[in-house]
Order: structure tokens, then C-alpha cells, then sequence
């Protein structure tokens, strides 16, 4: 069992009845659980006749070797990939808030939101940009306080009410 401090949890040469003891006793220890639990099955076999040194498929690698270095790397790669899919999501709901956003805008000429309401809105999608860049090993150079200062200084110019 590896578990990742971004919320990915991938178990190795276990069973389904076996996963559910194993989750049960990370979620005792873990903290900011996820409302909903998504599962994967992805097989890793080790096959010394492979003519090469691996062969992979949609929901399979083969491998002429398994070591503890493959098992590392693939485990990396799968808890991430989890870890990815939850962004994703969150993203797709971050991009749909932005286009209501920029529909009215479209519609009326001006930036009306409140700016109570913008900035809630704003920490939110800095929150999960932070979250999801940070958990995953990438990183941003501008910081929430820049950008929101750049955004009070220049909101005029860009015909939003920032009142």
C-alpha cells in the first residue's frame, strides 16, 4: 500500500474484500477526507518470457521484471493520475463558474458581481489551483495576495465594479 499526501491511495497485489480493511484503517488517520471514493482496477503482472521489457494496455502493464523501483514508479504514476482525474473535475467546475461570469458580461458590458462575491469566488478558484499545483509537485510563481492586488489596481481599467 502507498499512500500519497495528495489523496491517492494505490494498493498492490490486494483484493477487493482486502482494499476495504486497508482504506478503512487510512481513513482513521487521515484528514479532509473526499465526499466520494473512486476506485480503479489497473493489473501489474510480471512476465519473464516478455520478448520486451514490458507491454501495456488501457487497464494492464506486463513487465518482464517487477522490482521495487518498477512498483514505485508505477504506483507514482497511478496516484497521480487519481489525484489528476479529482482536479480535473473541479477544474471543469471552475471553468463553468468563469463562462456564467463571462456570459453576463457579454450581456450587460460591465463587470457586476459584488466584491464580496468576487473575491469568495476568486479565493475558491485560487484555493483549488493551489491545492491541485501544490499536492502534485507543480508550482506557481504569482502568489493569491499578487493577484489579487493586480486585480483591485487594474479592475477599472478592465470596466469591472469593484464596489
Amino acid at each position: 500500500m502507498v499512500v500519497f499526501q495528495y489523496g491517492s491511495i494505490v494498493l498492490f497485489n490486494v483484493s477487493d474484500h482486502e482494499a476495504d480493511g486497508y482504506l478503512k484503517i487510512v481513513e482513521r488517520h487521515a484528514s479532509g477526507l473526499l465526499a466520494e471514493m473512486r476506485k480503479d482496477d489497473y493489473a501489474v503482472v510480471e512476465n519473464p518470457t516478455l520478448e520486451t521489457w514490458m507491454k501495456g494496455g488501457l487497464d494492464y502493464i506486463k513487465l518482464k521484471n517487477l522490482s521495487i523501483d518498477g512498483i514505485r514508479i508505477i504506483g507514482s504514476v497511478l496516484g497521480q493520475s487519481i489525484a489528476l482525474d479529482h482536479y480535473i473535475g473541479q477544474v471543469d467546475g471552475m471553468v463553468a463558474e468563469f463562462t456564467d461570469i463571462n456570459r453576463g458580461m457579454e450581456k450587460t458590458g460591465t463587470f457586476t458581481m459584488e466584491r464580496k462575491s468576487f473575491f469568495n469566488w476568486w479565493g475558491r478558484q485560487t484555493l483549488i489551483w493551489q491545492m491541485s499545483s501544490l499536492s502534485l509537485g507543480f508550482s506557481s510563481s504569482r502568489t493569491l495576495l499578487g493577484r489579487m492586488l493586480i486585480m483591485l489596481k487594474y479592475g477599472s481599467t478592465f470596466g469591472m465594479n469593484m464596489s
